[in-house]
């Protein structure tokens, strides 16, 4: 879970009309949205202007979190992107880890500024 204070309030994080998606996940997954040398995060923001994607994963905690926010839009797609990436690594998904389209894990939060 993300701590108090650890993000701007969603208001100031989207702009007006702006949309945001956290994403909680595993920590342990976080690696495979990375990619090697960055590249595949770097690749999701290229392709999804408009939107700003944050990997959070406070130090000691094994529940990381990817928010999404921007162009309501953009973001549903960079949020496809995200778990096609982490659908792509070998192994996931993980136990718990549900993609849109199915049903959405406990947790997820969705929603408009």
């Amino acid at each position: 879970a993300l701590q108090p204070g650890s993000m701007a309030p969603v208001n100031q994080a989207t702009g007006a009309g702006g949309q945001y998606r956290m994403i909680p996940m595993p920590g342990n997954l976080i690696g495979g949205l990375m990619g090697r040398g960055g590249s595949t995060i770097s690749s999701i923001r290229k392709n999804h202007p408009g939107v700003t994607i944050k990997v959070n994963q406070p130090q000691g905690n094994s529940i990381a979190s990817v928010v999404i926010t921007g162009d309501p839009r953009n973001v549903p797609l960079a949020e496809a992107a995200v778990w096609e990436a982490l659908m792509s690594t070998p192994g996931n998904p993980p136990p718990g880890v549900v993609p849109p389209g199915a049903t959405r894990g406990p947790g997820a939060e969705i929603g408009r500024a």
